[in-house]
This record gives C-alpha cells, sequence and structure tokens, in this order.
C-alpha cells in the first residue's frame, strides 16, 4: 500500500497510487511513487491528467529505474502529451518507456546551454522514431497545450 504527496494548489495532499483527484477540468491519476529507491530523481510523483479524453504524463526526474518500473507492473502510460523525465537526460526516456508511452508531442523543460548537456541526442531521436513532435523550452520558449474542438493544439513562446 503506497502512500505519496503532491500539490493542489498551495495546498499539501496525501494521495494512494491509483487515487485520483481533479485539477480544475482535468482528472489526475497517481501512477506512482517508488520510496524504496535510493536514486531522488526515481522517486519523483508519476501522474496521468486526463481532460476530454486527451492524457499527459507527467514524470517529473524519474530515471530509467522507475520508467522500468512502472512498465514491469503493467501500468498503462500510454498518453497524448509526454512532460519528458529528468530534461531528457541519459537516465531517463528509454526507448522501452518512449514505446509504451507512444505521445502524439513531447515537451522538454531545460535551461538553454545547460551544463548537463540536457536533453541528449538518443532520448530526441526515440521520441521522433515513435512519432512525438518534440518541444524544447530552450529552443521553444514556454510551452502550452490547449485542447479544444476535439483535438490538442500546442503553443509556444517562440
Amino acid at each position: 500500500y503506497e502512500i505519496c504527496a503532491c500539490l493542489v494548489g498551495s495546498e499539501m495532499c496525501i494521495r494512494d497510487r491509483g487515487m485520483n483527484f481533479k485539477i480544475g477540468e482535468f482528472t489526475v491519476t497517481v501512477l506512482s511513487y517508488y520510496d524504496e529507491f535510493s536514486d531522488e530523481n526515481d522517486k519523483s510523483l508519476v501522474l496521468m491528467a486526463e481532460i476530454d479524453g486527451f492524457k499527459f504524463l507527467f514524470t517529473g526526474d524519474a530515471g530509467s529505474d522507475t520508467e522500468n518500473a512502472l512498465l514491469d507492473e503493467g501500468i498503462n502510460v500510454d498518453c497524448d502529451v509526454l512532460k519528458v523525465g529528468h530534461h531528457g537526460s541519459a537516465t531517463a526516456s528509454s526507448e522501452r518507456f518512449i514505446k509504451a508511452a507512444s505521445p502524439k508531442y513531447a515537451a522538454i523543460s531545460v535551461g538553454e546551454n545547460n551544463v548537463y548537456s540536457h536533453p541528449v541526442p538518443r532520448v530526441i531521436s526515440s521520441l521522433k522514431a515513435y512519432g512525438a513532435e518534440v518541444f524544447r523550452t530552450d529552443e521553444n520558449g514556454d510551452i502550452t497545450f490547449y485542447v479544444e474542438n476535439g483535438k490538442i493544439k500546442p503553443e509556444t513562446e517562440k
């Protein structure tokens, strides 16, 4: 029985894995929280947000250990929009995970000219190979996804 914490607005709440809660019009499902992993990044809360039948997967800084655990447990990570884990680092977004998620759009939050060289080319290539249109904050600025008239509409600052 796993318990995890999350923020809703400015209030802290405790949620069980598999529990749903609402944020505006989104229904958010807690997919995982793996407290047993030694790497703090792999303790990231993984959430699926759904609106009008569209799914948005948020993986925080989760790496391949969390990704593999999710898939090994048979948790459905199929999504329309993937917030790419750990800034597109080499330790996250395995090909297996990207294939299972099969996002139409991928958003990578990453600083321009960051010292870690995120995102790594392998992550970008894998996302594109599985059909994702990739957006990066270092190249596109702010990234917003609107759900309108039964479609997802991406919009960027740049």
